[in-house]
């Protein structure tokens, strides 16, 4: 049996390139080398690859900075790699949820959420993640609309549904979208509708608005958040580390931060819109 090393190796060292890479591929471990990241897969991670490139456009064309990766596919020899990986995947709790892969029950007294890993972000397993899923737990969702922004895996669109609300997603990446609707469906969630896009592509205001992505990319889109924000609304915004966070907050200071939240070495956000 044989098992897949992808090796990414940037033409030079970005912390910002960094997280994204680890965030993308938070089911994975990453392994930091001298100036490279190796991943492993169960099988030839073309899908990855395109990931990565995809990833590398969107730093630089976010970053307005010119940045390559090369990106290497290994074969190796190995043994029993799915049911290693299916070991390694335990179900996470986070505030009211139960965040668990389809091959786990159910636990009891907690809202399910079944998320198997694959290629886009989002399982609960990364803090970013998890910080979000504690904040949707603290707000009373029933009956209100809700956006889902830079959905990955649907997540937290699924998790703002199972609390009552009405949902809308969008990802920038088609393949995130992909992987949403068949995570919706799993999970028995009809949403109001799901693009590929951003928060730009829609006129709808939202009782909640949450987006999920590293701190240059929530600043670039502020302006389509906002507009998206009804009055009164709460916009929960992720993936800030520490280092950043007074960027973030000066950004978003025409809201009022009710909420802020740290989980390992990063930091959550709950505002709400002070227009009546």
């Amino acid at each position: 049996m044989y098992y897949y090393d992808l090796i990414v190796t940037p033409d030079r060292h970005d912390d910002r390139f960094e997280e994204a890479l680890i965030a993308l591929f938070e089911d994975h471990a990453v392994v930091c080398g001298e100036g490279d990241y190796t991943l492993s897969f169960e099988s030839e991670p073309l899908e990855a690859k395109a990931a990565i490139d995809r990833l590398t456009e969107r730093f630089s064309r976010e970053c307005d900075t010119l940045f390559n990766a090369t990106v290497q596919i290994l074969k190796q020899t190995q043994e029993d790699w799915v049911a290693a990986y299916q070991r390694s995947i335990e179900p996470v709790s986070c505030g009211p949820f139960y965040v668990r892969p389809s091959w786990h029950p159910p636990a009891k007294e907690a809202v399910d959420l079944i998320i198997d890993p694959g290629l886009v972000f989002g399982t609960g397993h990364h803090e970013t993640t998890c910080a979000c899923l504690s904040l949707i737990g603290e707000l009373d969702l029933q009956g209100r609309r809700v956006l889902d922004v830079g959905c990955g895996s649907g997540i937290l669109g699924i998790a703002a549904a199972k609390r009552g609300a009405k949902v809308c997603l969008c990802d920038s990446d088609e393949a995130a979208t992909i992987d949403a609707k068949n995570h919706l469906a799993l999970n028995g969630v009809e949403p109001e509708s799901i693009w590929t896009g951003s928060a730009d592509q829609t006129t709808t205001r939202y009782d909640v608005v949450i987006a999920n992505i590293v701190t240059d990319v929530l600043i670039a889109i502020k302006a389509p958040l906002l507009q998206a924000l009804a009055p009164g609304g709460y916009l929960v915004l992720s993936g800030v580390l520490p280092r950043y966070s007074a960027r973030l907050e000066s950004a978003f200071s025409a809201l009022e931060c009710r909420r802020r939240i740290t989980r390992g070495e990063w930091c959550a956000y709950l505002f709400q819109n002070r227009q009546d």
